[in-house]
This record gives C-alpha cells, sequence and structure tokens, in this order.
C-alpha cells in the first residue's frame, strides 16, 4: 500500500478509536471553523490567524511566542503562500476534537501536500486549536491495477435492509436525448475540478431515509451528503456519498477504511459536478441562514474550497457525473424554492 495510503488510514483508525458522542452540528462547527481557518490563513490576516489558537498552543520545537513569530515571518514574506483543504475527518467527544485532512500548498517553496492532524477544545463556546501536527505527503503514482479493480464503481445497490434486483442492461440514450444544459445556470463550466472524486455508500427509494443515514455517517464523524438520481430502469432514487478528493489514491484509504464496519457498500466514482448554493467569506448570519434553510427543506450541504478561490469557502450539495445532470437538479430544487447553481467541485 501506498504511503500516503497507509498514513491516512492510520489516522482514521485512530479517530475511530474515540466514541462518537458529539451532535452533527458540533462536528460541522469544527469543519467551518477549520475551513475558516484556512481562510484567514489565505488572507495573512495574522491577528486573526493566532485567535484560532488556545494561548498554551505549543508546536513541536517553538514555545507560542517563537510560534507567532515564524507565522508573522511567514505572512510577511513577498508572494502566495496560499493552501487549500481536500476532505476533513472530525471526531469530538465532549468539549474536545480531532480532526484531519490533506493540506495542499500553492507555494514553490513549501512542500505540495501534507496531512495536518489537530487537536482542538471548545471554549467558551468557540473551537480553538491546542496542538497540531504536519508531515509531508509524497507524491504517489495511480493507483496498482488490483487497487484500482477494488476501487472501480460498482453497479447501483442498496444498503440493508432495502434490497432491489439489478436491472438488464440499458441502452445508452443518444446525444441528443440529453437534457439541455442551461449555461445561464452553470458557474465556471470550462475549468477543472478540484475535487472529482467522491465514495458511494448506498442509495435509497426515499429522501427521508437517505437524510437519517447521511446524518448518522455525519455523526461518526464523516462528510456525508446526499442527492437525487434519476435511474433507469429503478425511478428516482437517493444516492448517498463521502467526502471529496483530489486524486483515487486519496478516496481509496476513505473507501478502505469505511469498509471495515461502517458501511457495506463504498465505491470511488467520479462525480465532478456538484450544485453551489453560494460563496462566504466567513461563517456569518447569511451563511448560518442558508443552512437552516436548506436543512428544514430536508437537504444537506457541505463545504468545499479550491484552488481557484483560496481565499473563499463554497456551500454545496450533491456529486454528479455530468454537467446535464447537474443542471437538470438546478430546475428540480428551484421547486422546492432552493436556489442553485453548477459548479465543478
Amino acid at each position: 500500500m501506498k504511503r500516503i495510503t497507509t498514513i491516512l488510514l492510520t489516522v482514521l483508525i485512530l479517530l475511530s478509536m474515540m466514541p462518537a458522542m458529539a451532535s452533527a452540528d458540533a462536528i460541522e462547527d469544527v469543519r467551518i471553523m477549520i475551513r475558516h481557518w484556512n481562510l484567514v490563513w489565505n488572507q495573512k490576516d495574522f491577528n486573526k490567524f493566532v485567535a484560532f489558537y488556545k494561548p498554551t498552543f505549543q508546536e513541536e520545537g517553538y514555545t507560542f511566542s517563537e510560534w507567532k513569530a515564524k507565522i508573522d515571518g511567514l505572512f510577511n514574506k513577498p508572494g502566495d503562500i496560499a493552501f487549500t483543504l481536500g476532505d476533513i475527518w472530525v471526531l469530538v467527544e465532549g468539549d474536545r476534537a480531532t480532526a484531519s485532512f490533506v493540506q495542499e500548498y500553492h507555494d514553490p517553496s513549501m512542500p505540495p501536500k501534507g496531512l495536518k492532524s489537530m487537536e482542538l477544545e471548545r471554549i467558551n463556546g468557540q473551537w480553538k486549536i491546542v496542538s497540531e501536527k504536519w508531515e509531508a505527503l509524497e507524491e504517489t503514482p495511480p493507483l496498482a491495477p488490483e487497487r484500482m479493480e477494488a476501487a472501480a464503481p460498482k453497479p447501483e445497490k442498496t444498503l440493508e435492509p432495502i434490497v432491489t434486483p439489478t436491472p438488464a442492461p440499458v441502452a445508452q440514450p443518444k446525444a441528443e436525448a440529453q437534457p439541455k444544459v442551461d449555461t445561464k445556470t452553470t458557474l465556471r463550466p470550462n475549468r477543472n475540478s478540484t475535487y472529482p472524486y467522491t465514495i458511494q455508500v448506498g442509495a435509497y427509494p426515499t429522501k427521508a431515509q437517505a437524510f437519517t443515514v447521511v446524518n448518522d455517517l455525519n455523526l461518526k464523524g464523516h462528510n456525508a451528503f446526499f442527492n437525487l438520481a434519476h435511474i433507469a430502469g429503478k425511478g428516482d432514487w437517493y444516492r448517498v456519498f463521502v467526502g471529496y478528493y483530489a486524486s483515487e489514491t486519496e478516496a481509496y484509504a476513505k473507501a478502505d477504511y469505511l469498509k471495515r464496519g461502517h458501511t457495506e457498500q463504498a465505491n470511488i466514482v467520479k462525480r465532478p459536478y456538484a450544485l453551489q448554493i453560494g460563496r462566504f467569506i466567513n461563517t456569518d448570519q447569511d451563511f448560518i441562514s442558508k443552512k437552516g434553510f436548506l436543512k428544514a427543506k430536508g437537504y444537506i450541504g457541505y463545504i468545499v474550497a479550491d484552488k481557484y478561490e483560496p481565499n473563499k469557502f463554497r456551500y454545496l450539495m450533491g456529486a454528479y457525473k455530468t454537467q446535464a445532470e447537474a443542471s437538470q437538479r438546478v430546475e428540480e430544487l428551484a421547486r422546492d424554492g432552493i436556489k442553485t447553481i453548477v459548479d465543478l467541485r
């Protein structure tokens, strides 16, 4: 197994040893705080950045004062030292939390990728970083053939207790039968996806069932979400996904972990399109209102930052294979009062 996969699996197993005693909101609060921490770094706002840390914080080899001097020097360095984060794995126990994520710098003087692990504490209602570790990750080649076969998407199936027969092969529709893409609802159609991969863990015939499964996975620290899919021969189903990843190698580590007692199904799929609800520079009232409105409608979103706008994060829904499929969902959600546009994740 490749080095990055081994490290990620180790972190996931350690996280799983913590009791799952948190609410889904507490776990999401930690993810949002880390996204905000990332944005403030990219803005080079020294005072706001150090405020994320508990005054007793110590990085290995540095006192808190020495660490602040090091950060101040980095922020005053000419050029762009921005970085973006992939999927964030979080577990919360009371007022303590553990988080881990792959961190990618966009500065030639820094190692391109690293694994960041954080210990956090909730103080007066705010999460503060108590300690953190960072380890450079080597770039890895594509998965070996046997890994690729294991990670390849499997035919649509459902988790127990839902059982449905596998449909007979359906002929692919002609190109002209595909839904037309409304370019007015599409954002950045010509840019490349930053996190094209996700992991499908099931499919359900009702939104309520999918919502329950997603909420349960989020309580266990996974970054889960769902979307509606019109499946030939089956009708409307709600697919459930976990995470978003830059490569199949990163996704494989999480898929392998999920199969170890968390889900029956964990198939890596390429779904680069998503529906964007909004862009935000901080977790202000506008974001909180949109999140609450979405939840009241029975949907769950997730937040992503990417290489194109490191000073903002995006609030997204779903994961889609094609732009046309995502565009069709825009119209369907609009009828439910939810305004979205198609975006590359």
